[in-house]
């Protein structure tokens, strides 16, 4: 007696059961990755946008230097030495925060003021550095460094040139003074009582010239 075989017992699955397998797989895939990628655009939203506001930060703040040699001096001095300023100027004008850097003065330094005088033309002294006017001493060396922030209540003048010391001067007249090229900064040694070196106070983002 013959026993009947049926072919659909052994059957190997046919390649469109495969590929609608591997699509199956595919799409619960992709659902699952839908989460994550949620999560990490939400996160690169945020670093660009913390980006962004830094950016704006740092855009409002003005950003100003002098370098000083000896021959800016008036009248000019031999020295080889030189000096250079850094500050920034805050996005609501009310403060300096600087560096002061000299190198291979002839002689110790006493100290460093921002005065209120174009190129060439000697000025009163608006604000210290270092070494006055409520300032930390100059570092006792000829090359040293010196680092600090300029408020309203460091203002010392100059009245005859129409800006009061502190507590009546205002703190938007030494930006104006630095804003309209009217301000330098020197640096004093005890050779160079007058000054050793000088610069004029440049501002690198000048967008206010009143």
């Amino acid at each position: 007696m013959l026993t009947q075989t049926h072919p659909s017992a052994d059957r190997t699955p046919t390649p469109l059961v495969f590929l609608s397998a591997v699509f199956l797989v595919l799409k619960k895939e992709q659902e699952m990755k839908k989460p994550c990628m949620s999560i990490a655009l939400a996160a690169l939203a945020v670093l660009l946008f913390g980006n962004f506001s830094t950016k704006a930060k740092t855009d409002d703040e003005t950003i100003i230097s002098a370098r000083m040699v000896g021959l800016g001096e008036v009248p000019p001095t031999n020295s080889k030495g030189a000096a250079d300023f850094h500050g920034t100027i805050s996005s609501d004008g009310t403060t300096i925060t600087y560096t002061l850097k000299w190198s291979a003065l002839t002689t110790l330094p006493l100290f460093s003021h921002i005065h209120f005088g174009p190129t060439k033309v000697n000025g009163g002294i608006m604000v210290f550095l270092c070494g006055g006017g409520g300032k930390q001493p100059c570092t006792q060396a000829t090359s040293g460094m010196a680092t600090g922030t300029i408020t309203m209540a460091d203002i010392v003048g100059p009245a005859e040139q129409g800006i009061p010391a502190a507590p009546n001067g205002s703190f938007a007249d030494v930006i104006r003074a630095i804003r309209t090229h009217n301000a330098y900064a020197n640096l004093h040694t005890t050779m160079f009582h007058g000054g050793e070196v000088r610069g004029e106070v440049f501002v690198h983002r000048d967008e206010d010239n009143e």
